[in-house]
């Protein structure tokens, strides 16, 4: 407690693994709670905790915080979490993440955000004096294969067009093909984000 000093303890319940990481969130994100100190001698787990709390919980989006949380305690707490600190290097990380994707079969997307999670974390901890380099800067991450566009000709796009007239959500197509919008930017369009007598989007 940053009013007293005293150490505050919080137990809670919940009837969901979505409503606990809810409640989760929303203390780990209460500026009253007690920060546990991480020193020199820390592990990797007490820094990445301390990380979440400290610099994370406030300052990105839930969904942000429930993944790099995900990948706290589910791929890395497990395996390097009792690794000390300042004994974590280059070959232990590629060495896991090797692991991860023969044995466990992550995706090369999954582990490229995982260590791009741990980079920040990391990072963070250069920058207190913790490490003295980011170990998760010098690795050589497999990446995946771009997929192959395929671009429709313009009698492909009359034909879609044509047929999305049919369709319930057909003004969708027909917006992504006029405007090259993305389906996460056509997804978040909201009435106030359109102006109808200035036809303006």
């Amino acid at each position: 407690n940053y009013n007293t000093g005293a150490p505050i303890r919080k137990s809670v319940y919940a009837h969901t693994e979505e409503e606990a990481q809810r409640l989760l969130y929303g203390l780990l994100a209460d500026p009253g709670q007690a920060i546990k100190h991480v020193g020199n001698n820390c592990t990797l787990n007490e820094w990445l905790e301390c990380w979440l709390r400290t610099y994370v919980a406030d300052h990105v989006k839930q969904s942000t915080f429930t993944s790099y949380r995900t990948y706290v305690q589910k791929h890395f707490a497990p395996v390097l979490g009792q690794c000390k600190l300042r004994d974590l290097t280059p070959r232990k990380l590629q060495e896991f993440y090797n692991f991860k994707q023969k044995s466990e079969g992550l995706s090369p997307k999954t582990v490229i955000n995982m260590n791009l999670c741990l980079h920040k974390a990391l990072n963070q901890a250069v920058s207190e004096g913790l490490l003295k380099s980011n170990p998760a800067s010098a690795l050589n991450l497999k990446r995946g294969r771009k997929p192959q566009i395929t671009v429709l000709t313009r009698d492909q796009q009359a034909r879609l067009l044509e047929e999305s007239r049919k369709h319930r959500y057909g003004v969708f197509i027909r917006l992504t093909l006029a405007t090259s919008l993305r389906i996460g930017e056509v997804c978040g369009l909201r009435w106030d984000d359109i102006d109808l007598s200035g036809g303006i989007l």
